[in-house]
């Protein structure tokens, strides 16, 4: 599965998708950030089909950004049908995203 590129025109038909979506939230000047695209990138493979993965620059999409209150970067958000399940912040390995993930997904606490 590929990683969108997500504008505030493409939010709509994101918050309108049945498939929960992961938010990531960056900047190209962002080291964590580009450390997390690789493993954001691997981790959509592993749940193609279940979940939508989509990536925000916070500099081009500075009224998203703000709408989904990101304060600092890497955040990801995930959502389903536009409510935030939940959302965490900071490089992490490719296992520990998967366990927040289904952690979120199953309802249960972290």
């Amino acid at each position: 599965m590929s990683v969108e590129d997500m504008t505030k025109e493409s939010y709509q038909k994101v918050k309108e998708s049945s498939m929960p979506t992961v938010i990531d939230f960056w900047a190209s000047w962002c080291g964590p950030c580009q450390m997390m695209l690789p493993v954001f990138e691997e981790t959509s493979k592993e749940y193609e089909g279940q979940l939508n993965f989509a990536r925000v620059n916070v500099d081009s999409e500075r009224e998203l950004a703000a709408a989904f209150g990101v304060r600092g970067i890497p955040t990801l958000v995930l959502i389903n049908e536009g409510k935030e399940m939940g959302r965490f912040s900071g490089f992490m390995p490719k296992e520990a995203l998967m366990q927040k993930i289904d952690a979120i997904v199953s309802g249960s606490s972290e």
